[in-house]
């Protein structure tokens, strides 16, 4: 189970595991709740889902759900699923609690960090990648490497990640300090959409 809060802080969304109110196998729930009373709204259903990580864009406006394993594993029905077998994370408009778009992935999605000014997603995990928040498009990707956390600079221009692949040290430890074996640096250029990931 994930928690998420709006930066109104007036909802709080929690993305279900096995099931939730209303979910099924494959399908778990995503809870909208009123902060101030507790109360659950609505109930997101359908999507497939395996309540994992979640994130909701700076402006409140979108909710990034991963799917987990809902369209890689064979335990479930796939319905919904962009692809299969594939990774996918679920766009939800937060003024509807409908959903906006599917983004179909490799392998399972890890953690999603949104850039301080909410115009870039990061998704963690195999083929990590870097998506524009307004077009969906990919912008950047590292299909060599397997990140596990990112955390963007104030001013967006740098983020700074875990290689899963590379890290001989234990999972918890970010190493960001050693830069080469340990940590990626991600840059985003002055000038354009253009990236580089700097080892």
């Amino acid at each position: 189970m994930r928690l998420a809060v709006t930066p109104d802080e007036r909802f709080l969304y929690v993305n279900y595991q096995l099931s939730g109110p209303g979910g099924r196998a494959g399908h778990d729930v995503i809870g909208k709740f009123d902060v101030r009373t507790g109360k659950l709204l609505r109930a997101i259903t359908g999507l497939p889902n395996v309540g994992d990580w979640i994130a909701i864009s700076p402006d409140g406006r979108t909710l990034w759900v991963s799917g987990g394993d809902a369209c890689l594993s064979r335990a479930y029905d796939h319905i919904g699923c962009p692809a299969v077998p594939a990774g996918v994370i679920n766009i939800i408009d937060t003024a509807t609690d409908r959903l906006m778009r599917s983004l179909q992935l490799v392998g399972m999605p890890g953690a999603i960090a949104f850039s301080p000014d909410g115009t870039l997603v990061a998704v963690n995990g195999p083929g990590a990648r870097l998506v524009d928040a307004r077009t969906f498009k990919t912008v950047a990707a590292t299909p060599e490497i397997y990140t596990q956390a990112l955390v963007f600079c104030r001013d967006g221009r740098r983020a700074y990640a875990t290689d899963r692949q590379r890290s001989r040290r234990p999972r918890h430890h970010p190493a960001l300090e050693d830069f080469q074996n340990q940590a990626l640096q991600i840059e985003r250029f002055r000038h354009g959409q253009q990236y580089r990931v700097i080892r």
